[in-house]
């Protein structure tokens, strides 16, 4: 459950930022669409992590298809595709630090309320 929502959350947050950084149109619609997909993707990912589906080309394939699905393919996919891919891994980063560290305050000198408001104004 758990795994599910925060990834959910984490796709839509990043496909909204993506979409604002390389001027395509938002399609709420759709974004929630790829990122229930991409959620369900992380929860099979958990359980069959030592199988085909560990490949990064297979990891590279499924985010090709999940930003077809969100963006579409339009005169702003790649552009769109290659923010995606960059916000994912600073989200991703940034995520990690909270998550491995035992007080994250001494590796992020922000609180988390700062955190939440830097993220909403992407």
């Amino acid at each position: 459950d758990t795994v599910f929502v925060v990834n959910f959350i984490a796709d839509y947050i990043t496909f909204i930022s993506s979409a604002k950084l390389s001027g395509a149109i938002i399609r709420r619609k759709l974004f929630i669409i790829a990122s229930i997909l991409g959620a369900l993707y992380a929860c099979i990912h958990i359980f069959y992590s030592d199988t085909w589906l560990s490949l990064p080309i297979i990891e590279l394939i499924t985010s090709i298809f999940i930003c077809l699905i969100a963006f579409g393919y339009e005169e702003h996919f790649f552009r769109s595709f290659i923010c995606f891919i960059l916000i994912s891994a600073i989200f991703g980063g940034i995520l990690s630090i909270f998550v491995y560290s035992e007080n994250s305050i001494d590796y992020l000198p922000i609180n988390l309320k700062s955190f939440i408001l830097f993220i909403n104004t992407l």
